[in-house]
């Protein structure tokens, strides 16, 4: 005869007759260990492996190939308002047309917010930046500061 078991939809219990636990979703034997069984030691190890890998590409990329920048640019609405030398120690305020103020610290090659008055405050909690490409962002100010400079366009030079 012709097989009797009908298609099985997504979410519907399996209804074939082959050892199966009632009502389950998958058409597994009763007796089948599946995902539930023992991790296998080569198992464990290659997963270990492949999280020592991943882990070493991250951290290689992130401390060898970060650039230190020389200059922090701060631009709102996206218009530049100045740039800023990371070398030397400073503390600059900037306030907008409606009296909202940042406080930007640069000391020791580091930048960061040190007050705003804005209502979330999230540019104040930001880790200090001194990468280049990284930036703090205070989206209620619409300001940003952002660290440039460094060896950027300059892949090699040809006489």
């Amino acid at each position: 005869g012709a097989d009797c078991r009908r298609r099985q939809f997504p979410g519907k219990p399996y209804s074939g007759h082959h050892g199966t636990h009632s009502g389950s979703l998958y058409p597994f034997p009763a007796d089948y260990g599946g995902i539930s069984g023992d991790m296998k030691k080569n198992d464990f190890r290659f997963m270990a492996g492949t999280l020592v890998l991943a882990l070493a590409g991250w951290a290689g990329s992130h401390f060898l190939l970060s650039e230190k920048g020389t200059e922090i640019i701060v631009s709102r609405n996206g218009k530049q308002i100045g740039a800023y030398s990371l070398s030397e120690n400073q503390r600059l305020t900037f306030s907008d047309d409606e009296g909202r103020r940042n406080v930007l610290v640069i000391q020791e090659g580091r930048a960061y917010m040190e007050a705003a008055d804005c209502p979330d405050g999230l540019c104040v909690k930001h880790k200090a930046i001194s990468d280049r490409g990284e930036s703090i962002i205070c989206l209620p100010h619409r300001l940003s500061a952002e660290v440039s400079g460094g060896s950027e366009g300059t892949d090699a030079v040809v006489r």
